[in-house]
Protein backbone atom coordinates (compact mmCIF):
# COMPACT_ATOMS: atom_id res chain seq x y z
CA UNK A 1 0.00 0.00 0.00
CA UNK A 2 3.07 2.47 -0.93
CA UNK A 3 5.79 4.46 0.87
CA UNK A 4 6.01 6.98 3.34
CA UNK A 5 8.97 9.06 4.25
CA UNK A 6 7.95 11.91 6.78
CA UNK A 7 11.30 13.65 6.65
CA UNK A 8 10.31 17.76 6.95
CA UNK A 9 12.09 18.16 4.06
CA UNK A 10 10.17 15.34 2.30
CA UNK A 11 7.24 15.20 3.29
CA UNK A 12 5.70 12.24 0.97
CA UNK A 13 3.16 9.64 2.35
CA UNK A 14 1.85 7.69 -0.97
CA UNK A 15 -0.07 5.47 1.10
CA UNK A 16 -4.34 4.49 1.73
CA UNK A 17 -3.21 4.95 5.78
CA UNK A 18 -5.34 7.70 7.05
CA UNK A 19 -2.44 8.47 9.45
CA UNK A 20 -0.04 10.62 8.48
CA UNK A 21 3.30 9.27 10.23
CA UNK A 22 5.70 11.75 12.54
CA UNK A 23 9.27 12.32 11.62
CA UNK A 24 11.33 10.00 13.98
CA UNK A 25 14.08 7.21 14.23
CA UNK A 26 12.15 4.23 13.39
CA UNK A 27 12.21 2.28 9.66
CA UNK A 28 9.59 0.54 8.70
CA UNK A 29 9.08 -2.89 6.31
CA UNK A 30 5.96 -4.49 5.86
CA UNK A 31 4.74 -7.55 3.37
CA UNK A 32 1.06 -6.38 4.51
CA UNK A 33 -0.13 -3.19 3.60
CA UNK A 34 -2.92 -3.25 6.06
CA UNK A 35 -0.59 -4.68 8.55
CA UNK A 36 1.60 -1.67 7.80
CA UNK A 37 -1.49 0.98 8.56
CA UNK A 38 -2.08 -0.60 11.69
CA UNK A 39 1.83 -0.20 12.40
CA UNK A 40 1.65 3.31 11.19
CA UNK A 41 -1.34 3.55 13.48
CA UNK A 42 0.12 2.42 16.60
CA UNK A 43 3.54 4.44 16.74
CA UNK A 44 1.62 7.48 15.49
CA UNK A 45 -0.43 6.78 19.18
CA UNK A 46 2.60 6.92 20.74
CA UNK A 47 4.09 9.37 19.16
CA UNK A 48 6.83 7.30 17.28
CA UNK A 49 8.37 8.92 14.73
CA UNK A 50 8.77 7.27 11.62
CA UNK A 51 11.75 7.37 9.62
CA UNK A 52 10.80 6.21 6.12
CA UNK A 53 7.69 3.05 5.58
CA UNK A 54 7.53 0.91 2.83
CA UNK A 55 5.25 -1.87 1.89
CA UNK A 56 6.59 -4.48 0.10
CA UNK A 57 3.75 -6.71 -0.93
CA UNK A 58 5.43 -9.96 -2.24
CA UNK A 59 8.41 -8.61 -2.65
CA UNK A 60 8.37 -8.81 -6.79
CA UNK A 61 11.22 -5.86 -7.14
CA UNK A 62 12.54 -5.11 -3.93
CA UNK A 63 13.03 -7.15 -0.39
CA UNK A 64 13.06 -7.07 3.07
CA UNK A 65 17.01 -7.68 2.49
CA UNK A 66 17.17 -4.33 0.64
CA UNK A 67 15.40 -2.41 2.81
CA UNK A 68 17.34 -3.93 5.68
CA UNK A 69 20.49 -2.83 3.97
CA UNK A 70 18.91 1.36 3.36
CA UNK A 71 17.80 1.11 6.87
CA UNK A 72 20.90 0.66 8.54
CA UNK A 73 23.02 3.41 6.49
CA UNK A 74 20.33 5.76 7.14
CA UNK A 75 21.56 7.93 10.23
CA UNK A 76 17.81 9.00 10.95
CA UNK A 77 17.16 5.40 11.52
CA UNK A 78 17.85 4.39 15.31
CA UNK A 79 15.34 1.16 15.13
CA UNK A 80 13.98 -0.85 12.13
CA UNK A 81 10.51 -2.70 12.49
CA UNK A 82 9.64 -5.44 10.32
CA UNK A 83 6.51 -7.55 9.44
CA UNK A 84 7.18 -10.45 7.14
CA UNK A 85 5.36 -13.75 5.68
CA UNK A 86 8.24 -14.88 3.75
CA UNK A 87 11.71 -15.08 3.33
CA UNK A 88 13.55 -14.69 0.09
CA UNK A 89 16.80 -15.80 1.05
CA UNK A 90 17.14 -16.69 4.93
CA UNK A 91 20.78 -17.05 4.96
CA UNK A 92 21.21 -13.84 3.28
CA UNK A 93 18.80 -12.45 5.95
CA UNK A 94 20.30 -14.00 8.86
CA UNK A 95 23.79 -12.47 7.37
CA UNK A 96 22.91 -8.78 6.65
CA UNK A 97 20.41 -8.56 10.29
CA UNK A 98 23.50 -10.01 12.57
CA UNK A 99 25.66 -7.02 10.86
CA UNK A 100 22.95 -4.70 11.38
CA UNK A 101 21.63 -5.62 15.11
CA UNK A 102 25.38 -5.32 16.83
CA UNK A 103 24.72 -1.27 15.73
CA UNK A 104 20.89 -0.61 14.93
CA UNK A 105 18.33 -2.98 17.24
CA UNK A 106 15.83 -5.18 14.84
CA UNK A 107 12.51 -5.61 16.04
CA UNK A 108 10.35 -8.28 13.85
CA UNK A 109 6.98 -9.94 13.29
CA UNK A 110 6.94 -13.03 11.57
CA UNK A 111 3.57 -14.19 10.25
CA UNK A 112 2.53 -18.23 10.20
CA UNK A 113 3.76 -19.49 13.73
CA UNK A 114 0.27 -21.67 13.87
CA UNK A 115 -0.81 -24.43 10.83
CA UNK A 116 -3.36 -22.47 10.62
CA UNK A 117 -1.13 -19.41 10.09
CA UNK A 118 0.58 -21.24 7.23
CA UNK A 119 -2.16 -21.81 5.32
CA UNK A 120 -3.44 -17.85 5.48
CA UNK A 121 0.57 -17.21 4.59
CA UNK A 122 0.36 -19.19 1.49
CA UNK A 123 -3.06 -17.87 -0.03
CA UNK A 124 -1.44 -14.41 0.67
CA UNK A 125 1.72 -12.37 -0.26
CA UNK A 126 3.87 -15.47 0.60
CA UNK A 127 4.94 -18.53 -1.14
CA UNK A 128 4.98 -20.88 1.58
CA UNK A 129 5.33 -19.64 5.05
CA UNK A 130 8.70 -21.26 6.92
CA UNK A 131 8.80 -23.42 9.83
CA UNK A 132 8.86 -21.65 13.31
CA UNK A 133 11.60 -23.25 14.71
CA UNK A 134 13.98 -22.64 12.05
CA UNK A 135 13.07 -18.65 12.31
CA UNK A 136 13.37 -18.68 16.29
CA UNK A 137 16.55 -20.49 15.61
CA UNK A 138 17.38 -17.42 12.49
CA UNK A 139 16.46 -14.56 14.81
CA UNK A 140 17.61 -15.42 17.74
CA UNK A 141 21.61 -15.81 15.99
CA UNK A 142 21.35 -12.79 14.13
CA UNK A 143 19.88 -10.79 17.04
CA UNK A 144 16.91 -9.79 15.62
CA UNK A 145 14.01 -9.37 18.44
CA UNK A 146 11.13 -11.40 17.70
CA UNK A 147 7.73 -10.29 18.73
CA UNK A 148 4.31 -11.51 18.32
CA UNK A 149 2.01 -9.01 17.39
CA UNK A 150 1.63 -5.36 16.52
CA UNK A 151 0.99 -4.03 19.39
CA UNK A 152 3.93 -5.79 21.13
CA UNK A 153 5.87 -4.41 18.36
CA UNK A 154 4.84 -0.97 19.50
CA UNK A 155 5.74 -1.64 23.03
CA UNK A 156 9.56 -2.51 22.30
CA UNK A 157 10.34 0.08 20.04
CA UNK A 158 9.19 2.22 22.34
CA UNK A 159 11.33 0.75 25.17
CA UNK A 160 14.58 1.00 22.39
CA UNK A 161 13.72 4.66 21.40
CA UNK A 162 13.21 6.10 25.12
CA UNK A 163 15.24 3.87 27.38
CA UNK A 164 19.34 2.55 27.86
CA UNK A 165 19.66 -1.25 26.81
CA UNK A 166 19.27 -3.34 30.06
CA UNK A 167 22.64 -5.09 31.09
CA UNK A 168 20.59 -8.55 31.58
CA UNK A 169 17.52 -9.74 33.19
CA UNK A 170 17.90 -9.14 36.80
CA UNK A 171 14.68 -6.55 37.61
CA UNK A 172 13.99 -4.51 40.69
CA UNK A 173 9.88 -4.41 41.60
CA UNK A 174 8.39 -1.16 43.06
CA UNK A 175 5.09 -0.16 43.90
CA UNK A 176 2.48 0.36 46.63
CA UNK A 177 -0.05 -2.95 46.72
CA UNK A 178 1.47 -6.30 47.55
CA UNK A 179 -1.32 -7.78 45.06
CA UNK A 180 -0.29 -6.36 41.66
CA UNK A 181 3.61 -6.72 43.15
CA UNK A 182 3.26 -10.20 43.29
CA UNK A 183 1.41 -10.41 39.66
CA UNK A 184 4.19 -8.18 38.68
CA UNK A 185 6.70 -10.96 39.81
CA UNK A 186 5.14 -13.48 38.24
CA UNK A 187 4.87 -12.06 35.11
CA UNK A 188 8.06 -11.10 34.89
CA UNK A 189 9.16 -14.77 35.43
CA UNK A 190 7.11 -16.19 33.27
CA UNK A 191 8.52 -13.72 30.56
CA UNK A 192 12.32 -14.54 31.31
CA UNK A 193 13.00 -12.45 33.75
CA UNK A 194 14.41 -12.55 37.78
CA UNK A 195 13.32 -10.87 40.54
CA UNK A 196 16.86 -11.29 42.64
CA UNK A 197 17.14 -9.96 46.19
CA UNK A 198 17.82 -6.95 47.11
CA UNK A 199 21.42 -5.97 48.39
CA UNK A 200 21.97 -4.99 52.48
CA UNK A 201 23.03 -1.78 51.49
CA UNK A 202 20.06 -0.98 49.55
CA UNK A 203 17.56 -2.65 51.78
CA UNK A 204 19.17 -0.09 54.94
CA UNK A 205 18.84 2.55 52.51
CA UNK A 206 14.93 2.06 51.75
CA UNK A 207 14.47 1.03 55.47
CA UNK A 208 15.48 4.08 56.33
CA UNK A 209 12.93 6.37 54.18
CA UNK A 210 10.06 3.77 53.45
CA UNK A 211 6.71 4.38 54.95
CA UNK A 212 5.81 2.03 58.42
CA UNK A 213 4.73 -1.59 57.42
CA UNK A 214 6.52 -1.24 53.95
CA UNK A 215 7.94 -5.06 52.58
CA UNK A 216 11.44 -4.17 52.32
CA UNK A 217 12.70 -7.25 49.72
CA UNK A 218 12.24 -7.26 46.09
CA UNK A 219 9.09 -6.95 45.37
CA UNK A 220 9.31 -3.82 47.50
CA UNK A 221 5.69 -3.16 49.01
CA UNK A 222 5.46 0.78 50.31
CA UNK A 223 1.64 0.26 51.08
CA UNK A 224 -0.85 2.66 50.58
CA UNK A 225 0.39 5.09 52.82
CA UNK A 226 3.22 5.61 50.47
CA UNK A 227 3.83 9.81 48.47
CA UNK A 228 4.91 10.07 45.00
CA UNK A 229 8.17 11.28 46.69
CA UNK A 230 8.24 8.24 48.16
CA UNK A 231 7.80 6.67 45.20
CA UNK A 232 10.45 8.14 43.84
CA UNK A 233 13.22 8.09 46.26
CA UNK A 234 12.89 4.51 46.85
CA UNK A 235 12.80 3.58 43.13
CA UNK A 236 16.65 5.40 42.64
CA UNK A 237 17.35 3.23 45.62
CA UNK A 238 16.53 0.57 44.10
CA UNK A 239 18.34 1.65 40.65
CA UNK A 240 21.31 2.15 42.16
CA UNK A 241 21.78 -1.53 43.65
CA UNK A 242 24.40 -3.17 41.48
CA UNK A 243 22.14 -6.45 41.52
CA UNK A 244 19.38 -4.53 39.85
CA UNK A 245 19.69 -4.20 36.08
CA UNK A 246 16.04 -2.24 35.80
CA UNK A 247 13.21 -1.30 37.97
CA UNK A 248 9.08 -1.69 36.70
CA UNK A 249 7.33 0.40 39.04
CA UNK A 250 3.85 -0.76 39.55
CA UNK A 251 1.02 1.84 40.88
CA UNK A 252 -2.31 1.87 41.69
CA UNK A 253 -3.33 5.13 41.80
CA UNK A 254 -5.40 6.02 45.07
CA UNK A 255 -7.61 9.45 46.03
CA UNK A 256 -4.52 11.20 47.66
CA UNK A 257 -1.71 9.15 44.84
CA UNK A 258 -2.25 10.86 41.46
CA UNK A 259 -1.51 9.20 38.39
CA UNK A 260 -0.13 11.57 36.62
CA UNK A 261 2.68 12.69 39.13
CA UNK A 262 4.06 9.85 39.71
CA UNK A 263 4.83 9.62 35.69
CA UNK A 264 6.15 12.93 36.21
CA UNK A 265 8.47 12.13 39.05
CA UNK A 266 9.46 8.99 36.82
CA UNK A 267 10.37 10.67 33.76
CA UNK A 268 12.53 13.01 35.77
CA UNK A 269 14.80 10.06 37.03
CA UNK A 270 14.86 8.71 33.34
CA UNK A 271 16.44 11.66 32.46
CA UNK A 272 19.90 10.74 33.85
CA UNK A 273 19.66 7.09 35.01
CA UNK A 274 21.81 4.17 32.79
CA UNK A 275 19.56 1.78 33.61
CA UNK A 276 15.90 1.40 32.26
CA UNK A 277 12.48 2.81 34.54
CA UNK A 278 9.36 1.53 33.21
CA UNK A 279 5.90 2.50 35.51
CA UNK A 280 2.98 0.29 35.36
CA UNK A 281 -0.44 2.57 36.41
CA UNK A 282 -3.34 0.50 36.57
CA UNK A 283 -6.82 1.17 37.59
CA UNK A 284 -7.38 4.78 37.55
CA UNK A 285 -4.07 4.98 35.86
CA UNK A 286 -4.78 4.03 32.09
CA UNK A 287 -4.88 7.22 31.01
CA UNK A 288 -2.13 8.85 32.44
CA UNK A 289 -0.23 5.70 31.24
CA UNK A 290 -1.57 7.21 27.44
CA UNK A 291 0.31 10.50 27.68
CA UNK A 292 2.56 10.08 24.96
CA UNK A 293 4.21 13.46 25.98
CA UNK A 294 6.06 11.96 28.64
CA UNK A 295 9.52 10.13 27.80
CA UNK A 296 9.23 7.29 30.23
CA UNK A 297 7.44 4.27 29.06
CA UNK A 298 4.07 3.75 30.71
CA UNK A 299 2.31 0.96 30.29
CA UNK A 300 -1.39 -0.56 31.90
CA UNK A 301 -0.34 -3.91 31.60
CA UNK A 302 1.75 -6.02 33.91
CA UNK A 303 2.22 -8.58 31.14
CA UNK A 304 2.54 -6.00 28.07
CA UNK A 305 5.39 -4.47 30.65
CA UNK A 306 7.40 -7.37 31.69
CA UNK A 307 7.26 -8.83 27.69
CA UNK A 308 8.80 -5.71 26.48
CA UNK A 309 11.18 -5.28 28.79
CA UNK A 310 11.96 -8.87 28.59
CA UNK A 311 12.84 -8.79 24.77
CA UNK A 312 14.86 -5.80 25.27
CA UNK A 313 16.70 -7.47 27.95
CA UNK A 314 17.86 -10.49 26.24
CA UNK A 315 18.66 -7.75 23.17
CA UNK A 316 20.93 -6.01 25.51
CA UNK A 317 22.91 -9.03 26.28
CA UNK A 318 23.02 -10.78 22.81
CA UNK A 319 24.14 -7.29 21.61
CA UNK A 320 27.08 -7.17 24.83
CA UNK A 321 28.31 -10.48 24.10
CA UNK A 322 31.40 -11.40 22.68
CA UNK A 323 30.51 -12.61 18.90
CA UNK A 324 32.51 -15.55 18.68
CA UNK A 325 33.91 -17.57 15.23
CA UNK A 326 32.34 -20.67 13.89
CA UNK A 327 34.89 -23.12 14.74
CA UNK A 328 36.12 -25.89 12.32
CA UNK A 329 37.67 -29.62 12.77
CA UNK A 330 40.11 -30.58 10.41
CA UNK A 331 40.10 -34.01 11.79
CA UNK A 332 37.59 -35.04 10.08
CA UNK A 333 36.96 -37.88 6.88
CA UNK A 334 35.05 -35.91 4.22
CA UNK A 335 36.08 -38.61 1.68
CA UNK A 336 34.80 -41.34 3.66
CA UNK A 337 31.17 -39.72 4.24
CA UNK A 338 30.97 -38.65 0.42
CA UNK A 339 31.51 -42.47 0.09
CA UNK A 340 29.01 -44.03 2.24
CA UNK A 341 26.05 -41.24 1.22
CA UNK A 342 27.25 -42.33 -2.51
CA UNK A 343 26.95 -45.87 -2.18
CA UNK A 344 23.61 -45.47 0.10
CA UNK A 345 22.24 -43.40 -2.96
CA UNK A 346 23.41 -45.62 -6.22
CA UNK A 347 21.25 -48.39 -6.91
CA UNK A 348 23.15 -51.37 -8.92
CA UNK A 349 19.97 -52.68 -10.55
CA UNK A 350 18.49 -49.05 -11.26
CA UNK A 351 20.26 -46.45 -13.59
CA UNK A 352 18.60 -44.17 -11.74
CA UNK A 353 19.34 -42.71 -7.81
CA UNK A 354 17.80 -42.86 -5.22
CA UNK A 355 15.62 -40.35 -3.82
CA UNK A 356 15.44 -41.07 -0.22
CA UNK A 357 17.53 -43.78 1.91
CA UNK A 358 17.60 -44.37 5.34
CA UNK A 359 21.23 -45.64 6.19
CA UNK A 360 21.67 -49.28 8.32
CA UNK A 361 22.57 -48.55 11.63
CA UNK A 362 26.21 -49.68 11.15
CA UNK A 363 26.72 -47.45 8.08
CA UNK A 364 24.93 -44.46 10.25
CA UNK A 365 27.59 -44.68 12.91
CA UNK A 366 30.29 -44.83 10.70
CA UNK A 367 29.05 -42.19 8.76
CA UNK A 368 29.07 -40.03 12.02
CA UNK A 369 32.31 -41.54 13.28
CA UNK A 370 34.08 -40.27 10.19
CA UNK A 371 33.98 -36.51 11.54
CA UNK A 372 35.24 -37.26 14.98
CA UNK A 373 32.32 -37.92 17.03
CA UNK A 374 32.43 -40.36 19.75
CA UNK A 375 29.96 -43.25 18.56
CA UNK A 376 29.37 -46.63 20.25
CA UNK A 377 30.63 -48.79 16.69
CA UNK A 378 29.50 -52.77 17.06
CA UNK A 379 29.84 -55.57 14.68
CA UNK A 380 27.06 -56.17 12.22
CA UNK A 381 25.95 -60.02 10.90
CA UNK A 382 23.25 -60.63 8.03
CA UNK A 383 21.56 -63.91 9.38
CA UNK A 384 21.48 -66.31 12.50
CA UNK A 385 24.54 -68.79 10.94
CA UNK A 386 26.98 -65.87 10.98
CA UNK A 387 26.00 -64.56 14.41
CA UNK A 388 26.41 -67.87 15.53
CA UNK A 389 30.37 -67.93 14.45
CA UNK A 390 31.11 -65.04 16.16
CA UNK A 391 28.97 -64.85 19.29
CA UNK A 392 31.70 -66.83 21.36
CA UNK A 393 34.38 -64.34 20.83
CA UNK A 394 32.02 -61.19 21.85
CA UNK A 395 32.42 -59.74 25.59
CA UNK A 396 29.42 -59.65 27.29
CA UNK A 397 26.88 -58.08 28.33
CA UNK A 398 25.85 -57.28 24.66
CA UNK A 399 22.51 -55.13 23.12
CA UNK A 400 21.18 -56.66 19.69
CA UNK A 401 19.94 -54.50 17.39
CA UNK A 402 18.07 -54.76 14.09
CA UNK A 403 20.52 -53.16 10.96
CA UNK A 404 17.18 -51.85 8.71
CA UNK A 405 17.62 -48.59 8.60
CA UNK A 406 13.81 -48.30 7.33
CA UNK A 407 13.04 -48.91 10.95
CA UNK A 408 13.53 -45.53 12.26
CA UNK A 409 11.96 -46.36 15.77
CA UNK A 410 13.65 -49.53 16.77
CA UNK A 411 12.19 -49.83 19.80
CA UNK A 412 8.40 -49.44 19.04
CA UNK A 413 8.53 -52.84 16.81
CA UNK A 414 11.10 -54.81 19.13
CA UNK A 415 14.02 -54.49 17.27
CA UNK A 416 16.18 -53.96 20.18
CA UNK A 417 17.26 -56.34 22.85
CA UNK A 418 19.76 -55.05 25.65
CA UNK A 419 21.28 -57.06 28.59
CA UNK A 420 22.34 -60.03 26.86
CA UNK A 421 24.67 -62.13 29.05
CA UNK A 422 25.98 -64.56 27.13
CA UNK A 423 26.44 -66.86 23.29
CA UNK A 424 23.35 -68.93 23.96
CA UNK A 425 21.11 -65.66 25.05
CA UNK A 426 22.20 -63.65 21.67
CA UNK A 427 21.03 -66.61 19.84
CA UNK A 428 18.12 -66.90 21.35
CA UNK A 429 17.22 -62.70 21.26
CA UNK A 430 18.48 -62.98 17.05
CA UNK A 431 15.72 -65.77 16.68
CA UNK A 432 12.87 -63.81 18.27
CA UNK A 433 13.74 -60.37 16.72
CA UNK A 434 13.63 -62.27 13.25
CA UNK A 435 10.66 -64.07 13.59
CA UNK A 436 8.59 -61.13 14.62
CA UNK A 437 10.53 -59.04 11.92
CA UNK A 438 11.26 -61.59 9.78
CA UNK A 439 12.85 -60.01 6.44
CA UNK A 440 12.29 -56.65 7.18
CA UNK A 441 15.31 -56.82 9.89
CA UNK A 442 18.25 -56.76 7.56
CA UNK A 443 20.11 -58.39 10.00
CA UNK A 444 21.69 -57.91 13.24
CA UNK A 445 23.89 -54.72 14.89
CA UNK A 446 25.36 -55.90 18.03
CA UNK A 447 27.17 -53.50 20.76
CA UNK A 448 28.79 -53.15 23.88
CA UNK A 449 26.33 -52.29 26.90
CA UNK A 450 27.52 -49.01 28.35
CA UNK A 451 26.42 -47.06 30.97
CA UNK A 452 24.14 -44.37 30.07
CA UNK A 453 24.20 -41.60 32.44
CA UNK A 454 22.07 -38.84 31.23
CA UNK A 455 20.20 -39.29 27.76
CA UNK A 456 20.87 -36.49 25.71
CA UNK A 457 19.37 -36.30 21.55
CA UNK A 458 21.82 -34.17 18.98
CA UNK A 459 19.93 -34.09 15.31
CA UNK A 460 19.77 -32.55 12.53
CA UNK A 461 17.55 -31.69 9.58
CA UNK A 462 17.95 -30.02 6.37
CA UNK A 463 15.35 -27.19 5.87
CA UNK A 464 14.89 -26.40 1.95
CA UNK A 465 14.69 -22.36 2.33
CA UNK A 466 16.83 -22.39 5.86
CA UNK A 467 19.84 -25.08 4.98
CA UNK A 468 20.98 -27.37 7.78
CA UNK A 469 19.24 -27.09 11.25
CA UNK A 470 20.98 -28.53 14.68
CA UNK A 471 18.76 -29.79 17.41
CA UNK A 472 19.53 -30.65 20.74
CA UNK A 473 16.70 -31.85 23.86
CA UNK A 474 16.38 -34.65 25.68
CA UNK A 475 17.01 -38.18 24.67
CA UNK A 476 16.09 -42.16 24.50
CA UNK A 477 12.53 -42.66 23.98
CA UNK A 478 11.25 -39.42 26.10
CA UNK A 479 12.18 -37.42 23.01
CA UNK A 480 8.75 -37.28 21.21
CA UNK A 481 7.03 -37.46 23.95
CA UNK A 482 8.19 -34.41 26.21
CA UNK A 483 9.20 -32.53 22.99
CA UNK A 484 11.73 -30.06 25.35
CA UNK A 485 14.17 -29.55 22.01
CA UNK A 486 15.75 -26.29 20.99
CA UNK A 487 16.79 -26.13 17.21
CA UNK A 488 19.85 -23.69 15.71
CA UNK A 489 21.37 -23.17 12.02
CA UNK A 490 24.64 -24.71 10.85
CA UNK A 491 27.35 -24.37 11.22
CA UNK A 492 27.51 -23.10 14.47
CA UNK A 493 29.92 -21.12 16.49
CA UNK A 494 31.14 -22.76 20.42
CA UNK A 495 28.69 -18.97 21.93
CA UNK A 496 26.06 -20.57 19.89
CA UNK A 497 25.95 -24.78 20.87
CA UNK A 498 26.42 -23.30 24.43
CA UNK A 499 23.23 -21.11 23.93
CA UNK A 500 21.93 -24.09 22.14
CA UNK A 501 22.17 -26.64 25.38
CA UNK A 502 21.02 -24.56 27.93
CA UNK A 503 17.66 -22.87 25.64
CA UNK A 504 16.28 -26.57 26.69
CA UNK A 505 14.17 -26.35 30.14
CA UNK A 506 16.05 -29.52 30.87
CA UNK A 507 19.44 -28.57 30.43
CA UNK A 508 19.88 -27.90 34.64
CA UNK A 509 20.07 -31.65 34.99
CA UNK A 510 23.60 -31.49 32.74
CA UNK A 511 25.07 -28.93 35.30
CA UNK A 512 24.72 -30.81 38.46
CA UNK A 513 21.47 -30.22 39.56
CA UNK A 514 20.69 -31.26 43.13
CA UNK A 515 24.01 -31.97 43.70
CA UNK A 516 24.45 -34.47 41.17
CA UNK A 517 27.31 -35.45 38.63
CA UNK A 518 27.56 -32.38 36.23
CA UNK A 519 28.35 -33.91 32.70
CA UNK A 520 31.05 -32.69 30.57
CA UNK A 521 30.08 -29.78 28.62
CA UNK A 522 32.82 -29.47 26.54
CA UNK A 523 32.49 -32.51 25.05
CA UNK A 524 28.90 -31.94 24.29
CA UNK A 525 29.41 -29.01 22.57
CA UNK A 526 32.02 -30.69 20.69
CA UNK A 527 29.81 -33.21 19.62
CA UNK A 528 27.19 -30.54 18.52
CA UNK A 529 29.98 -28.82 16.77
CA UNK A 530 30.74 -31.56 14.85
CA UNK A 531 27.29 -32.60 13.91
CA UNK A 532 26.92 -28.91 12.88
CA UNK A 533 29.77 -29.08 10.23
CA UNK A 534 28.59 -32.52 9.27
CA UNK A 535 25.68 -31.53 8.01
CA UNK A 536 27.13 -28.29 6.37
CA UNK A 537 29.60 -30.08 4.55
CA UNK A 538 27.47 -32.68 3.45
CA UNK A 539 23.92 -31.21 2.32
CA UNK A 540 22.72 -34.82 0.90
CA UNK A 541 22.02 -35.42 4.80
CA UNK A 542 18.41 -34.92 5.17
CA UNK A 543 18.20 -36.16 8.63
CA UNK A 544 20.09 -37.08 11.28
CA UNK A 545 19.42 -38.27 14.74
CA UNK A 546 22.11 -38.93 17.29
CA UNK A 547 19.96 -40.49 20.28
CA UNK A 548 20.34 -41.60 22.43
CA UNK A 549 23.71 -39.68 23.15
CA UNK A 550 25.30 -41.05 26.72
CA UNK A 551 26.24 -37.86 28.72
CA UNK A 552 28.83 -38.06 31.89
CA UNK A 553 31.66 -36.40 33.83
CA UNK A 554 34.23 -37.57 31.71
CA UNK A 555 32.73 -37.62 28.11
CA UNK A 556 29.82 -37.87 25.56
CA UNK A 557 28.85 -41.20 23.28
CA UNK A 558 26.23 -41.73 20.67
CA UNK A 559 24.70 -45.00 21.12
CA UNK A 560 22.71 -45.18 18.31
CA UNK A 561 22.31 -43.19 15.04
CA UNK A 562 20.19 -42.75 12.43
CA UNK A 563 20.72 -40.86 8.99
CA UNK A 564 18.75 -40.24 6.10
CA UNK A 565 20.57 -38.94 2.24
CA UNK A 566 19.05 -37.71 -0.65
CA UNK A 567 20.44 -36.26 -3.47
CA UNK A 568 20.96 -32.46 -3.43
CA UNK A 569 20.97 -30.10 -6.39
CA UNK A 570 23.35 -27.04 -5.15
CA UNK A 571 22.21 -23.53 -4.54
CA UNK A 572 23.66 -21.21 -7.31
CA UNK A 573 23.95 -18.62 -4.13
CA UNK A 574 26.63 -20.14 -2.02
CA UNK A 575 24.78 -17.69 1.07
CA UNK A 576 21.96 -20.09 1.09
CA UNK A 577 24.50 -22.67 2.70
CA UNK A 578 26.10 -20.67 4.90
CA UNK A 579 25.17 -18.26 7.56
CA UNK A 580 28.54 -15.68 7.63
Amino acid sequence: LGVANARPSVRLNATFSPVSPLFGSVGLVTQSGAVGIAILDAVRTSRIGVSGFVSIGNKADVSSNDLLYYFSQDEATKVIGLYLESFGNPRKFASIARAITLKKPIVAVKAGRSHSGTRGAKSHTAAAATPDLAVDALFGQAGVIRVDDIDEMGDVIRLLIQEPLPKGLKVGLVGNSGGPLILAADNCESAGLMVPELSSLTKEKIEKIAPPASAISNPVDLTASASAQDIARIVEIVKDDDEIDSVLVVITPLLDLVASQVRDLLDELLINSDKPIIGILLAAGRKAAGDPEVNVPIFSSLRRGAIALSRVAKYGIWKDELQSTIRHFDDVDSKKVKEIINNALSDPKQPSVKKNVWLDTSFALELISAYGINALLGSKVNNIEELEKVADSLSYPLVLKVQNGNIVHKSDVGGVTPGINSPSDLVSAYSEMSDKLGASMGGGFIQPMVPVGIETIVGAIHDDAFGPLVMFGLGGVSTDLLGDRAFSLAPLSLQEANKLIRSVKASPLLFGYRNSEPVDIEALIELILRVGQLVSDHPQIMELDCNPVALSGSGAIVLDAKVRVAPFKEKIDPDLRRLR
